[in-house]
């Protein structure tokens, strides 16, 4: 078989004759297009090809020459791939071996089936090519895949593994045969592996046994007792007698025990090893080494051991050709050593050598060191009881003293609750005063239906206050923010309120700036002759006047703004950058601007003071700002009012998260729909 043909040659004569040049109804142009791998003469006198795209029939008694990609029944098609091997069975069924496992195909029938080679055991579910395929006497195929080689039964269609060697089962099969006992011969690139199936024991044959191959390509074993191994090296021919193995018995032995340090050179510790050995107590790791005595291939020794205390029931541990062992962290004790060993024919010596090892306990742990340790133990903890003692009583002398201490703090704690209370009490009867002196709700929605106020106190007291008073078709509306907190801006937030009703009452002022300017004036009048009292505290203040005839919404703001709805585009009236009452020199030089504002239907007014765009929270602790504010203010303009309320309060509540309200919070809103 070459690349793209094959070549008939006939027995006595050195002549010979291409296939294709014999037969002329053959297309060797189907040939040429792939790569012969196999071919296979079944019982109907139809030669199969393996090629690597499918698989090619050729019928000498039709003169037909037809391919097959893939196989196709019942409307299921399924790609055959490249074939590498090709068998028959006793029903006329033919197996292939492929790239994508192995192919069951009745070529009567059409039918077909696919096989994944995997072992349960190994637990290899691998998808695995199938190189080779054998049939023996009793239906059995023995098939060589890319990952070892397996025994299928063509009756119950299961896999076995023929080994469980990772040596083999890691290999690539290239080659099989079966010789005249019945045993299994496997190349693989890893060496020649000898299947006795009787025992189901493998054995490895490789350079060291005299083979001319690692790699071997083709397998052939002849009745007379002989096997040839056909490889890139050559051909090696093989006795089959030659490999029996001997029934002798090896005999282990323990070589030498010695410590591992730095020094490469460590002498021994013995070099006869009795049945007992003595070592001191030492951490540092102990390195055995054994060997069996049989050195007809000494590289293929296979070893196991098992240590630990005598009189337990020690597992074996396999080392495969490895001949030694290393013990560290070995305690003070007595251990046992069991080595046992096979020749590299298998035959495993299951008594082996044992050796008894003492290791002696260090000096401390030794009938004096634990004398000495129980008497310097006994003296600490006689120490340590006195010290405890001394201890307990100076303890017992702190905690009176404690005490003492504690009942002095109860006594002050109450005499605090007492004087808290009545502070308390107070704050809250002087909200009951400030809540009195604030406009009615009802007022304000009787004057403006469309409207809310957001008003949240940080204490129990405000120093933020709104304000409403009309006169005439004119409306006054006050956003008031006194810069001081509790108590102190609440007195603000007083005479804030008794200034706004005589400006506007008494005095008859009506424009926004010039109520203002007089307030800012009266402050200063109020504070002026007060010795030792400098003001600390203002009014930030956002003031408009409404007039519902004539539409028009007059303005002026001490640091606060105004902002204005129309149209989805929102517009901010800035106030003057200074406050009520805080600039004691240059008071009579401020005068606050009047902004005049035609109003349209459907205009929404906000005035408010800084606590909501002040107040901390959010993702990381930040300021809500005036930017977050007025985009919020945009987004819920054409909600009804009372909703933009509950927005405006959940959301701020929303952002201050965990963290405390920094400031009273104070929002007017009001929509122009008179």
């Amino acid at each position: 078989l070459t690349a793209h043909d094959i070549e008939i040659y006939r027995p006595g004569s050195s002549a010979r004759m291409s296939l294709f040049s014999r037969y002329p109804f053959l297309n060797k142009e189907l040939v040429d297009r792939t790569r012969l791998n196999c071919f296979y003469y079944d019982n109907e006198s139809v030669l199969w090809l393996g090629t690597s795209d499918g698989l090619q029939q050729i019928r000498f008694d039709s003169s037909k020459h037809n391919v097959r990609q893939s196989l196709i029944y019942q409307g299921q098609q399924s790609r055959i791939g490249a074939v590498y091997a090709i068998s028959e069975d006793a029903m006329g069924n033919i197996w292939l071996g492929t790239e994508e496992g192995l192919v069951f195909y009745n070529p009567v029938r059409g039918n077909y089936n696919r096989y994944t080679p995997y072992d349960v055991n190994l637990l290899n579910t691998e998808r695995k090519a199938v190189y080779n395929l054998l049939r023996d006497k009793g239906g059995i195929f023995w098939l060589g895949t890319s990952g070892g080689a397996y025994r299928f039964d063509a009756d119950t269609r299961e896999f076995v593994a023929v080994a469980e060697d990772p040596n083999l089962m890691n290999s690539s099969v290239q080659a099989l045969a079966l010789d005249v006992n019945g045993n299994l011969w496997i190349g693989t690139e890893n060496g020649l592996f000898y299947y006795l199936r009787n025992s189901g024991k493998v054995k490895l044959y490789d350079l060291k046994d005299g083979l001319l191959n690692d790699f071997y390509t083709a397998i052939v074993a002849d009745p007379a007792n002989s096997l040839f191994l056909a490889g890139p090296s050559g051909l090696s021919v093989v006795a089959l007698a030659d490999t029996t193995p001997s029934a002798r018995i090896p005999r282990v032995a323990i070589t030498s025990i010695r410590y591992i340090d730095n020094n490469p050179a460590s002498p021994e510790l013995y070099h006869q090893v009795p049945d007992t050995i003595v070592l001191p107590w030492k951490r540092r790791p102990l390195q055995i080494e054994f060997a069996v005595l049989d050195f007809s291939r000494p590289g293929n020794n296979q070893f196991r051991y098992r240590f630990g205390k005598p009189g337990r029931d020690l597992q074996w541990n396999q080392l495969g050709t490895q001949n030694s062992v290393i013990l560290d962290n070995l305690v003070p004790g007595k251990y046992v050593l069991n080595v046992t060993g096979a020749n590299a024919d298998m035959i495993w010596n299951n008594t082996g050598q044992s050796v008894l090892i003492v290791v002696e306990a260090p000096y401390w742990r030794s009938k004096i060191g634990l004398v000495i340790i129980i008497l310097v133990s006994l003296f600490l903890i006689f120490i340590f009881l006195r010290f405890w003692i001394r201890q307990f009583f100076n303890l017992s002398r702190e905690n009176q003293e404690r005490e003492n201490y504690a009942r002095q703090i109860m006594v002050q704690k109450e005499e605090l609750t007492l004087k808290n209370k009545a502070i308390t009490d107070s704050i809250n009867y002087a909200k009951r005063i400030q809540t009195a002196m604030l406009p009615p709700y009802k007022l304000f929605k009787s004057i403006f239906p469309s409207s809310f106020i957001l008003f949240m106190p940080k204490d129990i007291v405000s120093g933020d206050f709104y304000w409403i008073h009309k006169i005439g078709s004119k409306i006054f509306i006050a956003a008031v923010d006194c810069t001081g907190h509790g108590v102190p801006g609440a007195f603000m937030s007083i005479i804030g309120f008794e200034l706004f009703r005589k400006i506007t009452n008494i005095e008859g002022l009506t424009r926004p700036s010039d109520i203002l300017n007089r307030l800012n004036d009266d402050f200063h009048e109020i504070f002026k002759d007060v010795d030792n009292v400098v003001l600390r505290d203002g009014m930030d203040v956002a003031f408009c006047s409404i007039d519902k005839k004539d539409m028009i919404l007059e303005f002026a703001g001490a640091f606060n703004p105004l902002y204005l709805i129309r149209d989805n585009k929102i517009t901010e009236i800035k106030g003057d950058r200074f406050a009520i009452g805080l600039d004691e020199t240059n008071f009579k030089e401020q005068t606050f601007k009047n902004h005049i504002i035609p109003l349209q239907k459907n205009d929404i007014i906000y005035i408010f003071s800084d606590g909501f765009a002040d107040q901390f929270g959010g993702p990381d602790g930040k300021k809500y700002k005036y930017r977050r504010f007025r985009h919020l203010l945009l987004n819920l303009h054409q909600l009804p009012m009372e909703k933009q309320h509950e927005i405006l309060e959940n959301n701020v509540m929303e952002w201050q998260g965990g963290q405390d309200q920094v400031d009273d919070i104070l929002v007017i809103g009001v929509k122009v729909d008179f």
